[in-house]
């Protein structure tokens, strides 16, 4: 790619490098007298920490995790899972009869996981042990596409219905009248098969910033499909904080504003970073009342 963009030409101003965007990376290009000029693409995780100045940490990788790494299309991973003896669920649903489910264990080969975003493929291998040299087959499990693309179904959970939506309005109230001024309030929301459940998490906030006081494995943070927090008496946005706060996920992300007095939502979806707003009423059914504030645009000379 790099044969294709024009040659680095020195700078009048004695600028030592420039930044050029592209569609999901970046073009670092540096003017070394020394060395001369060098040309580099950089992630956007990359560039984040090299202006904030802060870290990027993985967290602990499982065992299995051979490879990781990030490109233009998101992050990616393969992992590997050797042959053994493994419980599969089994579910039957007729047209006339109830769901049913039947657990087997049965053995195994070993099984090679790609993951690019969020597409994920599985392979069998007759290798006991790992190696990217490794021949591969069709996966010999259900919800496999030949190629090795895993089927997720085609069941989506329905809209959140508008008793819920109009809950977290109240609750959001509540939390204001009960601190005698303007707090923001946090909820996490999931759906366990059958209904849409909302919590509200013991969490830590002030006018400007909420978060939860508990974060690991089991809590409602873990398992929440869907992360709303409130404004008060602001407008719905997303602002700088938030983008801040909620960097690292992937989930739905909402934030409700104007709660006394024109009450609003807006909703995006987070991918580690990136963000893409999308219509509150695809997520959520609005009570009467309540305005989509993606339809709306941003307001302008709001501020957090």
């Amino acid at each position: 790619m790099s044969d294709q963009l024009p040659p680095v030409e020195p700078r009048e101003d004695g600028a030592l490098g420039t930044i050029t965007i592209y569609p999901g990376q970046f073009l670092f290009e540096s003017r070394d007298g020394r060395r001369g000029a060098s040309r580099k693409f950089i992630s956007p995780a990359a560039l984040r920490q090299a202006v904030s100045g802060t870290g990027v940490d993985s967290g602990w990788l499982a065992p299995e995790v051979r490879r990781c790494g990030e490109c233009a299309h998101g992050e990616w991973a393969v992992m590997y899972a050797p042959p053994a003896r493994r419980r599969l669920v089994l579910t039957s649903e007729g047209k006339r009869s109830a769901r049913s489910e039947v657990e087997i264990t049965c053995a195994l080969p070993a099984f090679v996981f790609f993951g690019l975003a969020t597409d994920y493929y599985v392979w069998a291998t007759r290798r006991a042990e790992f190696s990217p040299q490794a021949e591969v087959f069709r996966a010999p499990l259900p919800n496999v596409y030949p190629e090795g693309h895993i089927c997720f179904g085609s069941n989506h959970p329905p809209r959140v219905p508008a008793a819920l939506v109009a809950r977290m309005f109240e609750k959001s109230v509540a939390v204001c009248t009960d601190a005698g001024k303007s707090v923001e309030a946090l909820f996490h929301l999931w759906w366990d098969g059958e209904r849409w459940r909302v919590e509200f998490p013991e969490q830590i906030a002030d006018e400007w910033n909420v978060r939860p006081v508990h974060s690991g494995e089991g809590t409602s943070t873990a398992r929440a499909l869907i992360e709303l927090h409130s404004h008060h008496h602001m407008a719905a946005f997303f602002s700088a904080e938030d983008d801040a706060d909620e960097e690292n996920g992937f989930r739905l992300y909402a934030v409700i504003g104007d709660i006394f007095s024109r009450p609003a939502i807006r909703v995006r979806v987070g991918l580690h970073g990136y963000f893409c707003e999308v219509e509150a009423a695809e997520i959520f059914e609005l009570p009467e009342g309540v305005r989509d504030a993606c339809r709306m645009g941003t307001p302008e000379g709001e501020e957090r």
